[in-house]
């Protein structure tokens, strides 16, 4: 288990190093004018409000102000974000940690650029109220819906010990994140767990008879940039100038709040009412801190506890 941990840490002690470089650059108040062609750039994000910094400095026309053409390719999950970048579609990924960690297990080739947004609030358990479920403790015995190897995967563990609940007692499913509200909706499940706005579209489907169960204040879900280990080697200009962007878009959502959550509903094609109810639990901020650190060695001790990852894999990668 030693060994396995080892290699989380240092892939991302690794891009420490790098992320306080990017800083440095981002800092500079100067802005540099891109003198020739720009550069093409592919980012694959997911299509929810954590991807918010990304899209709006793409809106705003940051990255063209920082000599980058940079192409988005949106996906109903980072996982599916990061899937897709180590296949060749797209040269950078917006991810959550626990995709990152399961593909630490299995491969060393890629970098852990800056985290982006965070929150504590993102991930939901929405329930039906018809099934008999009013607090955390009723979901025993039930029928649970989840997006298998993602934050709420990992969530949901961690909601259920907060709250007692032997997770053998419950009988899990795994769906794509858009199949979550009509499972909750047409009865195949009696909870589910899931971000948003997979979260708010389920509660919405269920018209009256859904109910949101308290939050939980021991897990952070964070959201971040990732690239190929040979993609970043071959262009640490084109780096900096992706987080100069970024971080002159988190600028603007805090100074410019109704503008942003305008921008996003329209991006995402949700409603503003809706972004406006969740803007507050989201948190924009550039960062690799050594809490994603230690949240990634939880996971991976869990993933191993319950054999999501083959160990002897990860051993051969050293």
């Amino acid at each position: 288990m030693i060994i396995n941990l080892r290699i989380i840490a240092r892939t991302i002690f690794g891009i420490f190093l790098l992320l306080t470089l990017m800083f440095f650059f981002a800092s500079c108040n100067k802005q540099e004018k891109s003198a020739g062609p720009k550069e093409t750039v592919t980012i694959g994000v997911a299509s929810i409000a954590m991807s918010s910094p990304i899209i709006i400095a793409q809106e705003k026309g940051y990255f063209e102000e920082n000599g980058l053409k940079v192409t988005i390719k949106p996906y109903p999950s980072g996982k599916k974000a990061i899937e897709t970048m180590f296949a060749g579609e797209n040269d950078v990924a917006t991810t959550a940690e626990l995709p990152i960690m399961f593909q630490s297990f299995v491969r060393s080739d890629f970098n852990v650029i800056a985290t982006f947004t965070h929150s504590y609030k993102d991930i939901k358990v929405i329930a039906r109220k018809d099934r008999g479920i009013r607090t955390p403790a009723d979901l025993k015995g039930k029928r649970i819906g989840l997006i298998e190897k993602t934050g709420t995967h990992f969530f949901s563990y961690v909601y259920f010990t907060e709250h007692k609940i032997d997770p053998s007692t419950l009988k899990i499913s795994f769906y794509p994140p858009a199949d979550l509200p009509e499972a909750l909706k047409s009865g195949r499940v009696d909870a589910i767990v899931a971000f948003e706005p997979i979260a708010y579209q389920a509660l919405a489907k269920l018209s009256g008879q859904g109910i949101m169960l308290p939050p939980s204040s021991l897990f952070r879900n964070t959201f971040n940039l990732a690239a190929k280990k040979d993609w970043t080697g071959q262009h640490p200009e084109t780096l900096k100038k992706i987080i100069k962007a970024v971080d002159k878009a988190i600028e603007f959502t805090k100074r410019n709040r109704d503008e942003s959550i305008a921008l996003i509903a329209k991006s995402l094609q949700l409603p503003k009412e809706y972004l406006s109810s969740v803007w507050g639990d989201l948190v924009f901020q550039l960062s690799l801190d050594n809490y994603m650190l230690t949240t990634m060695e939880d996971e991976a001790r869990w993933a191993i506890k319950h054999g999501f990852v083959d160990t002897w894999l990860t051993t051969s990668t050293l």
